[in-house]
């Protein structure tokens, strides 16, 4: 009986094996982390039983199957690292609930679906990744409530429409990637807000339209990348 475990470290290891549904007995358990290790199979539903728990580190390792919309349970968890993996299907709209959210990082994987996630709960969120997917569809314009967002990585997927103005309102924006996808339209940003932003890419889209003459006022910025769209015009 391990009932009264908080925390589990068997990262950087060479476990294999499956994540047995018992996990969810752990009801105490605060981190979890078995980061770098060859652990196969799904995620088990249980892992919504976790109700204390703060860190899921499950990254790097062979995990398949889809992320359990009982992950939206975990009303306490700060970061969330499935990076690395063979995950399919869609980010489940129910993380939507997690208050606490400062990280969440699914980047690298086989995610398929749409993101229908609604931001704007996510005031403490800081960095979120999903690059490197199959993910599709159209962006929320619930992402300019992400009011902290540090990091925003949606590149390498296959997004479409247009990239929200709401966007505009993340002034903490330090990197902002979302090269590599379909998206469309012109590019309504004020780049006067990103008064942190260093790391800006919407290259390999289709995006159309003037470049907005704010693009001088992000006076942080150190990489500007829009190659292989459809601007026109005059530079700014």
């Amino acid at each position: 009986n391990m009932s009264s475990l908080t925390q589990i470290d068997f990262s950087y290891n060479s476990l294999n094996g499956t994540l047995p549904s018992s996990l969810g007995n752990l009801s105490l358990l605060y981190s979890l982390n078995l980061e770098y290790n060859k652990i196969t199979g799904q995620i088990p539903d249980t892992i919504g039983n976790l109700s204390q728990v703060r860190s899921l580190y499950l990254n790097n390792n062979k995990l398949n199957g889809t992320l359990p919309s009982t992950l939206g349970n975990l009303k306490l968890l700060n970061n969330i690292v499935m990076s690395q993996n063979m995950l399919t299907g869609d980010i489940p709209n129910t993380i939507s609930y997690l208050t606490q959210l400062s990280s969440f990082y699914a980047s690298n994987n086989l995610l398929n679906g749409t993101l229908s996630v609604d931001f704007s709960n996510f005031t403490l969120l800081s960095y979120f990744s999903v690059a490197e997917n199959k993910l599709s569809g159209t962006i929320s314009d619930t992402w300019g409530r992400a009011t902290n967002l540090i990091t925003l990585a949606l590149n390498n997927n296959q997004f479409t429409g247009t990239l929200p103005q709401s966007i505009s309102s993340l002034t903490f924006l330090v990197s902002l990637d979302v090269s590599y996808n379909n998206f469309t339209g012109p590019l309504f940003l004020d780049f006067s807000n990103f008064i942190q932003l260093s790391y800006f890419s919407v290259a390999e889209n289709q995006l159309s339209g003037t470049i907005s003459d704010t693009c001088g006022r992000a006076t942080n910025l150190l990489n500007l990348d829009l190659n292989n769209n459809q601007f026109t015009g005059p530079l700014p």
